[in-house]
């Protein structure tokens, strides 16, 4: 059966460039997974973080 959408995790999608990345820093510490580990702790179900990033991108190549 499936479960109702307020049952399901949130989903979270970043974008953007070597900050999203987070270039030179471990996995944990990008800011993405920072953001959904402060949202489990606040008790809020949510899924790992998406993240498509490119080093160097700009605004153009995200639209």
């Amino acid at each position: 059966m499936p479960q109702s959408a307020s049952a399901r995790p949130a989903r979270f999608l970043a974008i953007g460039d070597s900050y999203t990345i987070g270039e030179g820093v471990a996995a944990g510490s990008r800011w993405p997974d920072q953001l959904v580990a402060r949202l489990h702790e606040a008790g809020m179900a949510i899924g790992a973080a998406e993240i498509i990033a490119t080093t160097g991108w700009t605004t153009d190549e995200l639209l």
